[in-house]
Parts: C-alpha cells; structure tokens; sequence
C-alpha cells in the first residue's frame, strides 16, 4: 500500500498550480546570473581600473572642458570624427603591472 495514496489528488493540484505559476510569471534569472556580467565588466575596465588604482579621485574632480583647455596648453589637437572626438598625439598606454 502506498502512504501518498490519499495524497495524491493534493500533490497533483499543487504540481499543476506551480506549473501554470512558472508559465505566467517565469523562473526568473538568478542573481548571480544578473551580476556577473557586471563583475566581468569592472574586471576588463581598463580605464577604470586605471583611475581607481593610479589616480586621485575626488568628487569633483573637474570637468571634461578644464582636460580639453588643459590638453590643448599641452598642444594637442582634438580631432572631431563621426563616432566621437579624438585628441592627436596622445593615447593611454600600457603601465607597470596592467597587462
């Protein structure tokens, strides 16, 4: 004799609610699922890891004019393209310890 005999009716329904539950609402994306593309993301930043790791960060550090003001008293020239603007003469460059 089986001791879920009596039960079944009652596993039964809850299986069937959890079914039509899962077809309308859906599983869902794990959280770890969610945040590692972020966790990818800050590991391949360069220019991120960049400033966090050899750069003062203030909360207001300037703004992106007082760099092209300061950039161009240096003597480089901002180059506009269709996809963004471009400083001649100047890039970043791989540091001690990034690879």
């Amino acid at each position: 004799m089986n001791i879920f005999h009596e039960e079944y009716s009652g596993i039964f329904s809850w299986f069937v609610e959890g079914c039509l539950t899962r077809q309308r609402e859906g599983l869902g994306t794990p959280l770890a699922v969610e945040e590692a593309p972020r966790a990818y993301r800050g590991e391949m930043d360069a220019v991120g890891n960049f400033i966090r790791d050899r750069c003062d960060v203030r909360e207001r550090a300037g703004s992106e004019r007082l760099l092209a003001f300061r950039l161009q008293d240096l003597g480089y020239v901002k180059q506009r393209r269709k996809d963004a603007n471009h400083w001649v003469g100047i890039r970043l460059s791989p540091f001690a310890g990034c690879s």
